[in-house]
């Protein structure tokens, strides 16, 4: 795995953090969802393919994932995190 720095977050910036989650998820729901389940999960093989091919270097994939939900998306099968590594 690439060495991600380790931060850690006040209560504010967790509030903060968890209010930007939120938003993202009910921009994402919106625009989703009216896709069916085998439809959703065609498009997160489609978007986990992009994130691998624009993911340039660990650097990079540490601006690309920073408001990554781990338990979404663990650095084991992170595309971003894979691409870092085939690239270091």
């Amino acid at each position: 795995m690439v060495a991600q720095p380790r931060y850690f977050l006040t209560a504010a910036g967790k509030r903060v953090y968890q209010r930007i989650l939120d938003a993202r998820r009910q921009s994402m729901d919106a625009a989703l969802g009216h896709l069916g389940a085998a439809e959703r999960s065609q498009f997160m093989r489609l978007v986990e393919k992009v994130l691998f091919g624009i993911t340039r270097s660990p650097a990079h994939s540490d601006h690309i994932c920073r408001l990554c939900e781990l338990d979404v998306c663990p650095e084991e099968t992170c595309p971003v995190n894979c691409a870092a590594l085939a690239r270091s």
